[in-house]
């Protein structure tokens, strides 16, 4: 900010002039679920505590971990060992929603410094240079950025809502997959490519919710077309990923969000570890064994390798036909394939689950002939090509809102955003006041530790 040039009546000052950080406490000693005041970390609220460490009015910045995603309390709270509370000296000189905005605007990874979790230092924060308005000024910019972000964020809200209707339309196009009714037509038109399976090997009781199938098919086990399943092993990694010349071990990221990404690999550093037996190779069909409720079982198949990763315990390698793959990975991420792998996982809490090979091989899927399984997945990949366009225009279209949403504040906070007033009291009178407001607390605080 010291390089800008701001307009006549601003002063450019130190973070520390204008507002004061507070630093978290654990919050053992405190915590109540009864308790009157809410527990916030840089993710948000998780708790209650009986006492509290901030005014309303105060903005909350990780200290650790999530340390870019400001958040604004107006009510007393407790903040934890691993975020800061940033409030204004004198509320009457700094408002303290411009305060928050300005923490919106400004870029904290720059002042992290670690090479591992990413982490901020209060001497760098109250380093920061605090460009400040006058205060009949900062109520119209305050003003103006909600005016405007309150358009952005409808506008948002839309986009949002159109993407969650791809999500249902993806879920309707697998559950007409594989129940059959998106071949219909298919059907009529190929019969000597249809095959008679039987009757299904599942009893009739545990069939409770499944769709009737078509003439053909049946309801079978997953393990009936499962020959093998690999599992890594657990040991100690570098938390980064490897260099080309390294072997790295997959993280259960690499699976969750459709496409294998080895780029989520940490390093293994102990040679005697490496089993090439365990590398992922193309074509693996990669499942999630541990994970949270909703991710458990989350499955890809590998399309590219640049990379030596191998398996780590809570990824297992799926032996099977190539063929059949395409048509159990979509299966798998039907809703009724979830509600099976959900059902199956087992443990405590909502945040890791985990679902054994035996319980992998009993999951209850449907089967048709080749030539039809082969038929939907075409259906499905034709139809999912158009919803992912349609996603990418939605989530490019988030972007830009987001990009016009750090502009509005780059122009608040160089005074481009509102006009100035030669009525406008100048902010070096605030200055004066921000000053005894920090003189003020510095003497009770030191009289507090006599």
């Amino acid at each position: 900010m010291s390089e800008l040039t701001l307009p006549e009546k601003w002063e450019s000052c130190r973070f520390d002039a204008v507002a004061r950080v507070v630093s978290g406490k654990n919050q053992k000693e405190v915590e109540n679920p009864e308790g009157e005041y809410p527990i916030y970390g840089s993710g948000g609220s998780f708790g209650r505590a009986t006492s509290y460490l901030c005014e309303p009015g105060t903005t909350v910045i990780g200290r650790k971990g999530t340390i870019n995603s400001p958040i604004f309390v107006n009510e007393r709270f407790w903040n934890v060992d691993t975020a800061f509370g940033l409030c204004p000296l004198n509320s009457d000189a700094l408002l303290p929603r411009l305060l928050y905005y300005f923490c919106r605007s400004f870029n904290f990874a720059a002042l992290d410094k670690s090479t591992t979790i990413p982490s901020l230092a209060k001497r760098d924060i109250e380093a920061i240079a605090f460009p400040l308005p006058p205060l009949a000024e900062q109520k119209r910019i305050v003003s103006k950025i909600e005016e405007l972000f309150s358009e952005l964020e409808a506008g948002e809200e839309c986009l949002r809502v159109a993407r969650r209707q791809l999500g249902v339309y993806r879920q309707s196009l697998l559950k007409q997959g594989f129940e059959g009714h998106l071949t219909a037509k298919w059907r009529t038109q190929n019969p000597a490519q249809l095959e008679s399976l039987g009757d299904s090997d599942v009893p009739a009781e545990e069939l409770g919710g499944f769709a009737e199938l078509p003439p053909g098919w049946r309801y079978t086990r997953f393990g009936r077309f499962v020959r093998h399943i690999d599992a890594g092993k657990s040991f100690r990694c570098e938390e980064r990923r490897p260099r080309p010349d390294e072997i790295g071990v997959a993280k259960v990221s690499a699976v969750t969000w459709g496409e294998y990404d080895e780029a989520e690999s940490k390093t293994c550093i102990d040679p005697k570890k490496i089993n090439p037996s365990y590398f992922i190779r193309p074509g693996d069909f990669i499942l999630s064994r541990a994970n949270t409720i909703e991710l458990v079982g989350a499955s890809v198949i590998v399309r590219q390798v640049t990379q030596n990763v191998m398996l780590s315990d809570k990824t297992l390698r799926l032996t099977m036909d190539d063929t059949l793959k395409p048509f159990f990975l979509q299966y798998l991420r039907s809703r009724q394939g979830r509600l099976q792998i959900e059902k199956r996982s087992t443990g405590n809490q909502e945040s890791m689950r985990n679902i054994g090979q035996d319980r992998i091989r009993s999951i209850i899927v449907p089967e048709c002939s080749l030539p039809e399984q082969q038929e939907i997945v075409r259906l499905l990949d034709e139809q999912f090509e158009a919803i992912e366009r349609n996603e990418r225009e939605i989530d490019g279209a988030l972007r830009k809102s987001e990009a016009l949403r750090q502009a509005i504040l780059q122009k608040a906070f160089t005074g481009r955003l509102v006009p100035q007033s030669p009525a406008d009291e100048p902010a070096s009178t605030l200055l004066a006041r921000l000053r005894a407001a920090r003189d003020e607390y510095n003497k009770s605080f030191s009289s507090k530790s006599l």
